[in-house]
């Protein structure tokens, strides 16, 4: 359920991972850590900026539709 939350905001799957580790387990730590690090290197930026830019044109673009209905009614 979050990574499908996470792909409607535009992060991709794999910079996700869930592992069960005791914290006995210090070298299964460190190997999950460093493989995460890499993932995430490989991934590069979110690129989360562009995708607000998006979300602010579809938030203008409903705002516009929504004054032009509102105009509309107004002159029923």
């Amino acid at each position: 359920m979050l990574k499908r939350m996470l792909k409607e905001f535009g992060i991709e799957d794999q910079r996700v991972r869930l592992e069960w580790i005791s914290a006995a387990e210090g070298e299964k730590v460190k190997r999950v850590i460093n493989e995460m690090v890499e993932q995430v290197e490989k991934l590069g930026p979110l690129g989360i900026p562009q995708k607000f830019e998006e979300w602010d044109k579809e938030m203008e673009e409903l705002e516009s539709e929504i004054i032009t209905k509102e105009e509309v009614l107004e002159n029923v």
